[in-house]
């Protein structure tokens, strides 16, 4: 049977920042009779300068790798190798960028390549990727903040302030240092993908976030992630949401539910 995906994306303001900082990324073909598709979701950093400009740089470096690689390789390390290679330039550019203008600027990013029955992401700062499979919905990415740094040397958290817990360690632009978090896997019918800013699943929480009764169990991404935005309207929506959510299913045409 054929391996379709179909895919819905949200964006929003929210109702306290003035400007929509971030941004992403949905591009499909056919490789062969397989599928392959690249989603992106960047966050530039709130907390910076020129945010949305480091945001519509990481873009703009991976639509270039999509169009520049997505034909060509056969291989699943060659597709990771080649977009590591383009987010370390991303990571320079934004970086030569800010020193050129003054500026400190940075981006987060999530990145899925789907390719067939396979999978591989691109992990930095705090957007996720969450997968729905047999097992429910989880969180498969981890942020990179204070709060899991210091919880991975060992060191005492019980008097972490949250704000700071929350603090980035990692991210693309602000420092010469980056830290790609890679991994990939196998898909099977029935799982979702959700990548999604901090905006997104902050304002739902971790309890609505894990719900496949909120997403994942419907062959129409674009209407549970057009649901889950108007309950992040219906709060105080005080950052930039943002989300991406493909199904993976087994049957029927390719389809795009994007808006």
């Amino acid at each position: 049977m054929t391996i379709t995906y179909r895919i819905g994306a949200v964006t929003d303001t929210g109702h306290v920042r003035t400007q929509n900082q971030d941004r992403y990324l949905i591009r499909s073909t056919h490789l062969g009779r397989n599928p392959a598709a690249l989603l992106v979701v960047a966050d530039g950093m709130g907390g910076l300068e020129r945010g949305e400009v480091a945001s519509e740089m990481t873009i703009e470096g991976l639509e270039n790798w999509w169009n520049a690689y997505v034909s060509g390789i056969i291989s699943a390390d060659q597709y990771s190798v080649t977009l590591d290679d383009t987010i370390y330039e991303i990571h320079r550019k934004i970086y030569y960028y800010a020193q050129e203008h003054g500026k400190s600027t940075g981006s987060t990013l999530s990145a899925l390549f789907l390719r067939g029955a396979r999978y591989c992401y691109k992990q930095i700062g705090d957007s996720r990727i969450y997968l729905h499979d047999r097992k429910g919905n989880h969180q498969i990415t981890r942020d990179q903040n204070v709060l899991n740094r210091e919880v991975d040397a060992g060191h005492e958290i019980g008097n972490l302030d949250p704000r700071r817990g929350r603090a980035l360690v990692n991210a693309l632009g602000p420092t010469t240092e980056l830290n790609i978090s890679t991994a990939s896997g196998s898909v099977k019918p029935g799982m979702a993908f959700l990548l999604c800013s901090d905006g997104f699943y902050g304002e739902l929480g971790d309890a609505a976030m894990e719900d496949p009764n909120n997403w994942g169990n419907s062959n129409k991404p674009q209407e549970e992630l057009d649901a889950l935005l108007q309950r992040i309207l219906s709060g105080p929506a005080g950052d930039n949401a943002t989300a991406v959510l493909c199904r993976v299913s087994w049957a029927g045409l390719f389809s795009r539910d994007v808006q």
